[in-house]
């Protein structure tokens, strides 16, 4: 009997022991009940909402996020405004959480005195490490970080600060060297080298909406064969410098722009094309059967004729600052409307914890001078902007002017009207314009102690 007894005791403490080491290996192999989820999170650079079929757009450009956003339980809207106007500044601000007149990495037109890099000819502010980035936390938790990036901005070449954190990257040195089929590849390459069983977050650029644009091709229904289009500035023969400096005809100057405009929609299904490849991968690699949280958005938009405007980077007119955000979760925390506009800002709570934080971010944007296009195109490029969203109304600041757009009369953005001095919101915008003015005027990123201080103005949110 007391043999027994003893007997059971073993037994129970066996059966407990390899409870324990059943749940230790459950962590460490991925198994579905592990606490730490792989979390993807795509930035498909360059879509602007209004040119995707998910968000209405009379062109099948999106079938792939038309899909994904129609699954049960994935959440998704077409209002959501990127932080910045172009990819340093978005990017920096996904991966910080912060503003972008608070990281500061942005063009610079006067360089005298500033840490500053060269990108393309244009001087600019790199992230530097005052501020600690998404792959640097996420790999403080734990995680293998890897980043891959179509857009040779977002590279360790370039300098940006970008990849800082991250601890496997693959990467572009120009446009056009990781679209489709290569970034396919290159992240099949990628995923090889995540060997350990630590929960993986992963980064990728899909770039192939960036220009240069590649040959509309003859054998799709919905959009008509188109020539390469090659839009640099300096390229010659370019006939984007003839468009800003006014120098074509009226007819000439709508076939330009119906060249641009097809071959925009065509790289845009591209890219969702090569979105459709990169989930294919991570769902045969066993991503969607553990727990996991995929976020897809964009970092701008761009202006194809609008305000007689090509291009991005510029100003934050809708054009350029109104993208999509998917949300996907095999545990959602965290819900969003799509009615009304929301900061794509958001992205970097979603991947960091898989919820919205409590106190909702404010839906601004800020952009400051492109110095490379005001210089070749002169002062009318040559602007600071910035935006505040308020349901339907547009609180809108442009070098010294503040005006008011009604989104929902005037989606086109043709009629400011002058902003009243007792508006509501016009105090907090004001201190949001003093932010990016002071900015401007920075020499190197704010440190902590600056970041604190511009908190308790109210300037940070």
């Amino acid at each position: 009997m007391i043999f027994q007894k003893k007997l059971s005791r073993v037994l129970v403490l066996l059966v407990l022991l390899g409870l324990v080491a059943a749940g230790i290996a459950y962590k460490l192999t991925g198994d579905p009940y592990s606490t730490q989820p792989d979390v993807i999170f795509i930035v498909m650079d360059m879509v602007r909402s209004d040119r995707l079929s998910m968000c209405g757009h009379n062109r099948p450009t999106s079938p792939v996020l038309d899909a994904l956003a129609e699954k049960q339980g994935v959440q998704a809207t077409c209002n959501a405004y990127s932080p910045g106007t172009w990819t340093l500044p978005s990017h920096a601000s996904y991966f910080t959480g912060e503003e972008v007149p608070v990281h500061g990495a942005d063009c610079i037109l006067k360089p005298d005195g500033v840490d500053s890099v060269s990108l393309w000819g244009d001087p600019v502010r790199p992230l530097t490490g005052n501020i600690p980035t998404l792959a640097q936390k996420m790999r403080d938790r734990g995680y293998r970080t890897v980043m891959v990036s179509g857009n040779p901005e977002v590279s360790r070449w370039a300098a940006t600060g970008l990849d800082r954190g991250f601890q496997l990257l693959r990467e572009s040195r120009q446009f056009g060297d990781l679209y489709g089929d290569d970034l396919v590849a290159a992240l099949k390459s990628a995923l090889v080298e995540v060997t350990d069983d630590a929960p993986l977050f992963l980064f990728i650029n899909i770039a192939d909406v960036h220009h240069p644009w590649l040959p509309v091709p003859n054998d799709l229904e919905w959009v008509p064969p188109r020539p390469f289009l090659d839009n640099r500035p300096r390229i010659p023969d370019n006939p984007y410098p003839r468009f800003f400096r006014d120098e074509m005809t009226d007819e000439e100057k709508a076939r330009f722009l119906a060249h641009a405009n097809d071959s925009y929609d065509y790289a845009v299904w591209r890219a969702d094309k090569t979105l459709g490849r990169v989930l294919d991968i991570l769902e045969k690699r066993g991503t969607t059967r553990r727990p996991h949280r995929l976020i897809v958005t964009s970092d701008h938009g761009e202006f194809l004729g609008e305000h007689d405007l090509l291009s991005h980077g510029i100003f934050v007119y809708e054009p350029d600052t109104r993208v999509p955000l998917v949300f996907v979760s095999s545990s959602p925390s965290s819900s969003f409307k799509t009615s009304r506009p929301m900061a794509a800002l958001a992205s970097y709570d979603l991947a960091l914890d898989g919820a919205l934080r409590d106190i909702p971010r404010p839906v601004r944007a800020a952009g400051y001078p492109d110095g490379l296009l005001s210089k070749l195109f002169g002062d009318r490029l040559t602007a600071t902007t910035a935006a505040h969203w308020n349901g339907d109304e547009k609180l809108f600041y442009i070098n010294g002017k503040y005006s008011i757009f009604d989104l929902k009369a005037d989606p086109d953005e043709l009629d400011p009207r002058p902003m009243p001095d007792n508006h509501p919101l016009r105090k907090r915008f004001e201190g949001f314009v003093e932010q990016i003015l002071q900015t401007s005027r920075r020499k190197t990123e704010p440190s902590k102690e600056m970041i604190e201080a511009l908190r308790a103005l109210g300037y940070v949110e």
